[in-house]
């Protein structure tokens, strides 16, 4: 899992690669902390995920509800075809703000 962060008001934080159970634990550490920081606008493209398992379900969700307490505004965007149909299955996809339609030059505007 590769992230990338840049950007600010939206904050874009790029993920690329898999989002399993082997880097869950750090994306969750990196993710609240970008949370918690000073800003509160930001969106999370998923364009370039691969695969997502439960524990990068749970990642995505522990977020949003992060974001909602501290008052931040987090999106996702870009949704790959492999986690569109995750989150469609799991129903986790009702949990979670998506940018719709989907560019995400749309969405940073």
């Amino acid at each position: 899992m590769r992230t990338t962060i840049s950007g600010r008001n939206p904050t874009i934080i790029h993920l690329e690669g898999k989002l399993d159970v082997a880097h869950s634990l750090g994306l969750r550490q990196t993710l609240r902390e970008q949370i918690t920081s000073a800003e509160d606008n930001f969106i999370v493209d998923l364009g370039e995920v691969e695969l997502i398992d439960s524990a990068g379900l749970s990642v995505l969700v522990s977020a949003q509800r992060t974001a909602d307490a501290a008052g931040a505004r987090l999106r996702f965007a870009n949704l790959s075809p492999a986690v569109r149909a995750t989150l469609e299955v799991t129903r986790v996809i009702v949990l979670l703000d998506l940018v719709e339609p989907e560019p995400l030059g749309a969405a940073a505007a």
